[in-house]
């Protein structure tokens, strides 16, 4: 099969290019409008999220630390029996 070399059929004429464009133009306005929501909502959270990360984190070491503090006294006391 031979592939047309006719540039018209290859390539739409200048008032189909403009007519998608336009039927393009509302749905992408949309979407622009989606990702700007986004952008911001992600912005406003992103501190809060990291703080809660933080904490998460800081309070599993503190437990861990705590753990092995009180496996260090077990150990301590049974040392001195």
């Amino acid at each position: 099969m031979a592939r047309s070399t006719s540039r018209s059929a290859a390539w739409p004429d200048s008032d189909e290019i403009v007519r998608i464009m336009r039927d393009l133009a509302g749905p992408l306005a949309q979407l622009a409008a989606y990702v700007s929501a986004g952008a911001r909502d992600a912005r406003n959270s992103m501190p809060e999220r990291i703080s809660e990360t933080l904490t998460d984190i800081g309070t599993t070491v503190g437990q861990g630390a705590r753990s092995v503090g009180d496996q260090a006294s077990l150990v301590s006391s049974s040392a001195r029996r």
